[in-house]
């Protein structure tokens, strides 16, 4: 709700741009388009898609996830932007869309990740989640050659992650358009994460470990950084140290979540390993939770608007070991 109507400012390759975000029609929990339309487009008048006999469309610019329930907070899904260029001059005006077109999929893959990782939400457009699904949809049954009636069972998932506050969506847009790129870290929960609810445990455990050893492995060096103890012949020695032996170390001086045992160290060498051992849901759950609560602690992204969020991962120091920019 808080970003309706927004007029955020971003870059598309080297020209200024802004993303304008659509409207609430009045109290109805309708989206309508950004203002700057207005002058271009007549608008048709959309329901809301709850009376199937209306043909009157409903609007292509997003949908309610859940509206002015008593114990929820109103949120709505935005499925259409619109993207303006500043100071085009009408000699310009096929190279400025040409640019567009050209720079605008790198630059909403990058949103699209930092959505995310920021909001947990679920964004994949390569292997989309299945929201409804019908068991028993066009199944026949016969039993001594009589019909017999299939029952149809609906399984429906409506895991939409967090909303966007206003502030964080600014903050959001100039970071695709700067070209930032977010932590590999969290890229990977993200794809664990994703993983996990499709029921590929194995790479979500894969991937949940992965970014394990990188914040363990960053978490050493930051250890010799402050110490003094960084050598020449030191500064990759965690690189070449197995899961077991970073977390033994890193225990010595970081407290580690206790969610992060022993248990999941040996399952990840089982995955990966000779045994190639496929890990079960409550397995691969177990390395995930322990995996985000390790990142939480070394390398937190909780709200790119926040005061504190300068302290995280992206915009610490250049030559600050183990930090991502």
């Amino acid at each position: 709700m808080d970003v309706l109507g927004d007029v955020s400012a971003t870059r598309l390759g080297d020209r200024t741009a802004r993303v304008h975000l659509p409207r609430l029609r009045g109290e109805d929990p309708i989206l309508i388009q950004p203002a700057v339309l207005d002058p271009l487009i007549e608008e048709p008048s959309y329901v809301d898609g709850t009376d199937p006999e209306r043909d009157t469309p409903t609007s292509p610019w997003g949908w309610s996830l859940f509206w002015k329930t008593a114990d929820k907070q109103t949120s709505l899904a935005i499925s259409q932007v619109v993207v303006t260029l500043e100071q085009v001059a009408p000699a310009e005006a096929t190279d400025a869309l040409a640019v567009c077109c050209k720079e605008l999929p790198q630059w909403f893959s990058r949103l699209k990740d930092w959505c995310e990782i920021v909001t947990k939400q679920d964004l994949d457009i390569v292997a989309p989640r299945e929201r409804i699904r019908v068991d028993g949809k066009d199944w026949a049954c016969w039993h001594d050659g009589n019909p017999m009636q299939v029952s149809r069972q609906y399984f429906l998932d409506f895991d939409y992650g967090d909303p966007l506050s206003q502030p964080c969506w600014n903050r959001l847009v100039m970071l695709a358009g700067d070209g930032t790129l977010p932590p590999t870290e969290h890229l990977l929960l993200r794809d664990a994460r994703s993983a996990q609810v499709r029921g590929q445990f194995r790479r979500a455990v894969l991937d949940a470990a992965t970014a394990m050893e990188i914040m363990l492995g960053m978490l050493h060096k930051e250890h010799l950084w402050s110490t003094s103890a960084l050598t020449a012949n030191s500064s990759g020695s965690s690189e070449r140290w197995t899961l077991g032996k970073l977390r033994k170390v890193v225990a010595g001086f970081v407290t580690l979540p206790p969610s992060m045992t022993k248990d999941l160290i040996a399952l990840r060498n089982a995955v990966v390993h000779k045994s190639a051992k496929e890990p079960t849901d409550t397995e691969s759950k177990a390395m995930l939770a322990a995996a985000s609560d390790l990142v939480a602690i070394a390398n937190p992204i909780d709200d790119p608007a926040a005061p504190g969020w300068a302290a995280s991962g992206l915009d610490q120091p250049a030559g600050s070991p183990g930090r991502h920019r």
